[in-house]
């Protein structure tokens, strides 16, 4: 039987999941929280090809409940030629993220193509994870300078490269300032805290201005 978990005040929270291949999609309300890796590497095996997103649950580090993290979702997610996207807080205690079949033109960051080499010397890339990564060109691999110089989670580059003008001003920065906002935003422990503060960068980027914290006196 499925467990319940419940919050600190012992309300049940949400459904758990570890048989996933009996399910058949997830809204960002109902996100699907897997009990391991290879529980949605098994929802993937069967639903690669005629789902077109899947909103994954996080239980986050205080709960004591890690299932599934980030990373191994991303593993996941990489062996059956898709990608992850967008993060939301669900409440004090979970996040959600939405993952999609990844496109022909999408941008591979360095992060995931030295992934994929590791998970391909262990034989766990499908045939569909292998398809995708073989229609990667130089054109569409970390191509970004802010990439290059920074490690920014996948989610972030893609909201950059979608965001031209705050892009535009943080490839204008010098080397060390965009050194310098990479690391305060990722250094972060929590999800929702590194959400808030590469929304902090983008707003004072839109206005042509550097985070407070890392301006000139």
């Amino acid at each position: 039987m499925a467990g319940k978990a419940t919050s600190r005040h012992g309300r049940r929270l949400i459904r758990s999941v570890p048989a996933s291949t009996t399910a058949t999609g997830s809204t960002w309300a109902d996100p699907i929280y897997f009990a391991s890796p290879s529980a949605l590497g098994n929802w993937l095996s069967v639903y690669h090809k005629s789902k077109k997103e899947l909103f994954v649950g996080y239980y986050k580090k205080h709960t004591g409940r890690i299932d599934l993290t980030w990373s191994n979702a991303v593993d996941e997610a990489l062996c059956w030629g898709w990608i992850d996207g967008v993060r939301r807080r669900v409440d004090d205690d979970r996040m959600a993220q939405r993952f999609t079949p990844r496109a022909k033109k999408s941008h591979w960051s360095r992060i995931n193509v030295e992934k994929m080499a590791l998970l391909e010397a262990s034989g766990r890339v499908q045939e569909p994870g292998r398809a995708a990564f073989a229609l990667r060109t130089e054109e569409n691999t970390a191509q970004m300078s802010f990439e290059r110089e920074l490690v920014f989670s996948d989610e972030f580059l893609r909201r950059l490269s979608e965001n031209k003008d705050a892009a535009s001003y943080i490839e204008g920065r010098t080397p060390g300032y965009r050194r310098q906002v990479c690391h305060w935003v990722m250094s972060a422990k929590r999800m929702e805290t590194q959400q808030k503060r590469f929304e902090e960068l983008i707003n004072c980027s839109l206005q042509s201005q550097d985070l407070k914290q890392f301006r000139r006196k």
